[in-house]
This record gives structure tokens, sequence and C-alpha cells, in this order.
């Protein structure tokens, strides 16, 4: 379900990719999928001198989101931002960049991610519009 996901976020907000690994990996994972064009921004581990928790790659991602957003409006402030996580440290850094966090249980357990505002097993275990409701209130 996350090709789904994201096709369907990606029809309404700005995407990007924050991940601590490499650029080359990021770009094999998405290469031949439904997603390999959806993310105008991908923030790798040769972007930013610190990994994860530390916050630089939220932050640097941000600014990157702005100066791409092709339509004159206010740049996105960090509460804007909705993260999808599925480890402690990218929470951590999500959380110090002051935004909101999803956690999915894929590669931790749940309680190792109860630091995100949310936690859910999957991506699949939500549908985008309760996600979307949830990150409003």
């Amino acid at each position: 379900g996350v090709a789904d996901f994201v096709l369907q976020a990606g029809d309404h907000y700005r995407l990007a990719v924050a991940s601590g690994g490499k650029r080359e990996q990021i770009a094999d994972a998405l290469r031949n999928t439904p997603i390999e064009r959806v993310f105008p921004v991908i923030v790798s581990a040769e972007d930013t001198t610190i990994g994860k928790p530390d916050p630089a790659i939220y932050r640097l991602t941000l600014a990157r989101l702005n100066d791409t957003d092709p339509k004159p409006q206010p740049p996105l402030q960090p509460a804007d931002c909705l993260v999808i996580e599925d480890s402690l440290a990218g929470i951590q850094s999500a959380k110090a960049a002051g935004m909101k966090v999803v956690g999915v249980a894929t590669t931790y357990p749940a309680a190792v991610l109860k630091e995100a505002d949310v936690v859910f097993p999957s991506l699949g275990a939500i549908s985008f519009a309760q996600l979307e409701q949830w990150f409003r209130d």
C-alpha cells in the first residue's frame, strides 16, 4: 500500500525524501516504481555533515522544498510538515526540527517508536484521509 499512499499524498502535497541512506540507494529503491518521480526533493546522507537524530536533514529538506515551490505562497514552516519515520533516530530528528511524526513499525517494534506523535503497524493500517484529518487536528 505504500505506492498508493504516496501517489495519493503527491496529488495534494509536496513530498520529499529525507534519508540517512546514500543517494544511490534511494535511487535504486525508487527506480522503476510508480513513485519514482513523485518526490521533487531528495536529501540523502551525502547532503548533510551529521546524521539523525540531529535535525539537520529535516531542516535542509524543508529549505529545499520551499526553494522548489513553483507557487508564490508563504514558505512551509516545520509545523506544516508531517514526517513518516520507521526509526527512533528519525523520529527524534523530525521532532527536534519541529515537525509532526507518524511512526510506522515496519523496521522496529511500535514500542521503540513511542516518541512519534502516533504509531501504526504500517502505512496500510491507516487511510490517507484519516492521516490527513489527524494532522489537521
